[in-house]
């Protein structure tokens, strides 16, 4: 720690950080070793070093004060949606008829309303209402876009040729 009481400015691309003072008080702040692991993206072995803690020490206790390292984080994020599902699934399997009337009403809807959005997501359906102006505004700028194509291809004399290629071909088809 600096005097005025904020953890020094460590280069986290330093493979050897200073050793910590000789001094150093045996106790391991656990928001420091959080700081240094989570937010500067240090190593265990690299936050123990500036710390006064060998990397099992602070492995240990960031596995016993939930403190996520690199190496937990990247498992994390590669394997989210399934530990969500498992944990969805775990969660659902605990709420028993009793336990959804034990809830207050506003918590019960609240509850739906998720499951329902997350139903609709899951079946690919739409999950947000797009108000009619916003769809005709949508429609207009399209249809200006494609009158300046025809426009284009007229002065081009290419309109003609276009027309003639894509005759037969059924709407939102690519041709060919």
């Amino acid at each position: 720690m600096a005097k005025n009481g904020t953890p020094p400015e460590i280069d986290i691309n330093n493979p050897n950080p200073p050793e910590p003072h000789p001094n150093a008080p045996k106790y391991t702040s656990v928001s420091e070793l959080t700081e240094l692991i989570t937010v500067k993206g240090l190593t265990c072995e690299q936050a123990g070093k500036l710390l006064g803690i060998s990397k099992v020490s602070a492995w240990q206790m960031c596995q016993r004060h939930g403190i996520m390292t690199r190496t937990g984080m990247d498992k994390y994020k590669a394997n989210r949606a399934d530990m969500l599902a498992a944990k969805g699934e775990q969660l659902l399997k605990t709420l028993t008829p009793d336990e959804i009337k034990k809830m207050p009403p506003a918590s019960r809807v609240v509850s739906f309303g998720i499951l329902t959005d997350k139903e609709r997501l899951e079946r690919g359906q739409a999950t947000t209402i797009i108000g009619s102006d916003e769809l005709s505004d949508e429609i207009t700028k399209r249809s200006k876009q494609i009158k300046d194509m025809e426009d284009s291809l007229t002065a081009d004399g290419l309109l003609g040729d276009v027309v003639a290629a894509t005759e037969g071909q059924d709407e939102g088809e690519n041709g060919g």
